[in-house]
C-alpha cells in the first residue's frame, strides 16, 4: 500500500517576527518537521531547506508565502483606504 504523505506550511506572526511551520501530514496526523523565523538572517537557511524538500513540501511552503503576501497586500490596501478617508475628513 502506498504511503500518502502530504505537506502543509503556515506562516504565523509571533511578536514582530514571522515564523514558518512545515508539517508532514499522514493519515490525519500532522507532524511538525521544520520551523524557523523568516528574517533576513535566516534567509539562506530557508533557501537551502527549500532546495532539499520534496516537490510537494516545496509547493506547500511557496503557497504559504503567497498567502502571507496576499494578506499583507490586503492589510496595506485597507490602511491606504483608511488613510485616504481620514485625509478627506480632515479637509
Amino acid at each position: 500500500m502506498k504511503n500518502n504523505i502530504s505537506f502543509r506550511a503556515e506562516i504565523i506572526e509571533k511578536g514582530n517576527t514571522d515564523f514558518i511551520f512545515l508539517y508532514a501530514c499522514d493519515g490525519g496526523v500532522n507532524d511538525l518537521i521544520h520551523t524557523q523565523p523568516m528574517t533576513p538572517e535566516c534567509e539562506s537557511e530557508l533557501d537551502r531547506l527549500m532546495h532539499q524538500l520534496p516537490r510537494d513540501a516545496y509547493n506547500a511552503v511557496c503557497l504559504a508565502m503567497v498567502k502571507r503576501m496576499d494578506l499583507l497586500d490586503a492589510m496595506i490596501d485597507a490602511m491606504t483606504r483608511i488613510a485616504k478617508e481620514h485625509k478627506r475628513n480632515r479637509n
